[in-house]
């Protein structure tokens, strides 16, 4: 590969050195490298200072050790390697073209041949985005993520969109080095974001029945909300704590215009519910419904039961909450309960047809708006997702204020939100199907719509669950 291809360590690789010992950390791995001899100590200060070529590492290793020192290099390279602790830089001259950064464990750089007559395509998973400063490539099937440093790079990209070789994309970048281009699609090869396709321009992956049936948007979320597929932190890392306020438990009022609900006796409902066992079991979607509608008591009741707060606990600090938490009937990812609830109402006894919105703390209802076009046109939306032939008699719209859980999480704040939809989705199911209502979760809904009738922002607050209820017909 000589020097069209330089080594180097990755940019946030943290080096320091105690007591003789060098220890290297980066964002998921750590090595203790003990009796550091002088050729070594010198190939790392390369690495750390803009690299070298494998050859140029070596020889530096070999120049102070001797020909001894050769494998303690290696096994030490081998070990950087292993952990992701390693960049490979393809060289254009004196430039850079590409920067591949392969993840902990990832499989080594060109362990897959690059045949350069045969012809190649990109990832129909990969994808360019800017991080900071940079313009990188990555794909939920990656090994690794590419920062494209020079406008070359990109312009080969674009070519690769359709199938094509090496030699059909030196044609239209002459001045693009031969060993330079044959690097860099080893490297997107490698990375796991190039695909080789045969004579019918079929690739691997689209004769795949597996890989058929994921959509990009899935993968991507799936790959990046787990461990494994990247190397961002994960979980509970509270990392706007010192910049951004965390949003309170309850939501400001939205209207002057309120009802309050009824609040059943929930002592006695421990006596005369049907068992738990019962209730799991009769559980199911049912879209057939009463000639009578329900009532504001029985929504109250529904509501009551499935979505109130039960207790609001204040931020302690020093107890490591810190933040306004509650506690409700389902389970909530960090008790931030960013869940809400607003009502579509076609019929229901006792309430006027309209927009609502639940306030789970006052256990009110909050009148948005009469019955609109638009509130029609949320409950025929339901209707049509449920494969109603009438507008379901009252369509609840869950929506979620994400940055009460994007504050703490991290790569995973929308998947606790997903979850928190299923949660909510399985109690308003038990609790229907207790009080002898029909319940149907829908799979998506108009979430701008509902932002736009609602005064919400988008990015803050959107819907992401759909719920219709009614009487059942006996």
């Amino acid at each position: 590969m000589g020097d069209n291809l330089i080594l180097s360590f990755r940019p946030d690789l943290k080096i320091k050195e105690e007591a003789g010992k060098i220890y290297l950390q980066s964002p998921v791995r750590s090595l203790v490298c003990q009796r550091v001899s002088r050729g070594l100590r010198q190939s790392m200060k390369t690495l750390t200072a803009g690299g070298g070529s494998e050859d140029f590492l070596s020889e530096l290793a070999f120049k102070e050790d001797g020909a001894g020192g050769l494998a303690n290099f290696y096994y030490h390279l081998q070990q950087f390697i292993e952990r992701g602790f390693i960049s490979y830089n393809v060289m254009m001259e004196q430039e850079i073209l590409a920067i591949y950064t392969p993840f902990s464990g990832a499989p080594l750089f060109n362990e897959k041949p690059f045949k350069q007559k045969r012809r190649y395509r990109l990832s129909r998973f990969t994808y360019s985005r800017r991080d900071g400063q940079e313009i990188i490539l990555e794909s939920p099937l990656a090994n690794g993520r590419v920062v494209l440093t020079h406008w070359l790079a990109a312009a080969v990209l674009h070519l690769l969109a359709e199938a094509c070789t090496a030699g059909e994309i030196r044609t239209q970048f002459p001045t693009l080095p031969k060993k330079s281009l044959q690097l860099f699609l080893e490297l997107l090869l490698s990375a796991g974001m190039l695909e080789e396709v045969d004579d019918a321009g079929i690739s691997p992956g689209e004769g795949d029945e597996v890989l058929q049936q994921w959509e990009f948007h899935d993968l991507l979320f799936h790959a990046r909300s787990r461990l494994g597929s990247h190397e961002q932190p994960v979980g509970g890392t509270y990392r706007f704590r010192e910049r951004i306020a965390p949003l309170p438990a309850v939501k400001n009022p939205m209207s002057s215009e309120r009802i309050k609900l009824y609040r059943p006796d929930v002592e006695k409902l421990r006596e005369d519910d049907y068992p738990f066992s019962l209730v799991l079991e009769e559980r199911k979607s049912i879209r057939n419904y009463a000639d009578k509608p329900i009532s504001v008591q029985q929504l109250g009741e529904f509501l009551y039961r499935s979505a109130r707060i039960k207790e609001l606990i204040k931020a302690n600090p020093p107890a490591g909450l810190l933040y306004e938490a509650s506690n409700r009937p389902y389970p909530g990812g960090g008790a931030a309960y960013e869940l809400e609830i607003y009502l579509a109402v076609n019929e229901c006894e006792g309430l006027a047809g309209g927009l609502y919105h639940y306030d789970p703390w006052q256990h009110e209802l909050e009148k948005l708006s009469t019955r609109t076009s638009e509130v029609e046109g949320l409950l025929k939306y339901c209707s049509a997702a449920a494969g109603l032939k009438e507008l379901p008699p009252v369509s609840l719209h869950i929506t979620a204020r994400f940055q009460r859980v994007a504050w703490k999480y991290q790569s995973i704040a929308y998947s606790v939100i997903q979850k928190d939809v299923g949660a909510l989705y399985q109690t308003l199911y038990l609790v229907a199907t207790a009080m002898d209502l029909a319940p149907t979760a829908i799979g998506s809904g108009p979430a701008k719509l509902l932002c736009r009738m609602a005064g919400l922002n988008y990015l803050e607050e959107s819907a992401v669950g759909e719920f219709i209820l009614g009487n059942k017909r006996i």
